[in-house]
């Protein structure tokens, strides 16, 4: 039992260590990192509350890198924050993700089509231990950017992140989207 309990707290390690700094997030950029987060989240199990479908789309990315491995980093943890706690909170069947690289600011949007936050967002930041808002909001602060959430009870939830950058996108109107159907457990 405890070889069984070691080797799970392994792999946990592994997965949190993997998630703090993913190597595809270093080699190939944040589309490609959100991407495998995506799949990785598509290939295991979620309960029936977690949404159906997860729609990614990209506006401005090709093959080019955000120019500074940092920002990218942060953006890639902004965007998971904000899919984790609409997977785990919004009982929705639809997530939407945006990022648009212009020619002045990188943005991420992440909305559901769920049941809303109960309170204003600015209230439940840090409550019960939740730390996701806060953090947000602190890498959004750190890059001089905005970040803005909309959310009602049966409205669901719209988290945007602005943040400005020097160098502007090469392609300002290249668009691609991907869609990943979770698995969910059956009772």
């Amino acid at each position: 039992q405890v070889e069984k309990e070691t080797y799970a707290v392994n792999q946990r390690l592994r997965e949190i260590t993997q998630g703090l700094h993913p190597t595809v997030l270093t080699n190939l950029g944040l589309i490609a990192a959100i991407q495998a987060y995506l799949d990785t989240i598509a290939r295991q199990p979620q309960p029936p509350t977690a949404p159906h479908v997860i729609t990614l789309t990209a506006q401005g990315f090709t093959d080019d890198r955000v120019p500074d491995i940092r920002l990218e980093r942060d953006l890639y943890h902004i965007t998971r924050q904000a899919l984790d706690n609409a997977v785990a909170h919004a009982q929705a069947t639809h997530v939407f993700i945006h990022l648009r690289w212009s020619n002045d600011a990188v943005s991420v949007t992440v909305q559901d089509t769920g049941r809303g936050m109960p309170d204003a967002p600015e209230r439940l930041m840090g409550q019960g231990g939740h730390l996701g808002l806060i953090s947000m909001h602190e890498r959004v602060r750190a890059w001089g950017g905005r970040l803005t959430l909309d959310s009602a009870p049966g409205r669901g939830t719209t988290v945007r992140a602005s943040i400005p950058v020097r160098q502007p996108s090469r392609s300002p109107a290249h668009l691609q989207a991907s869609t990943h159907h979770l698995s969910h457990v059956t009772a």
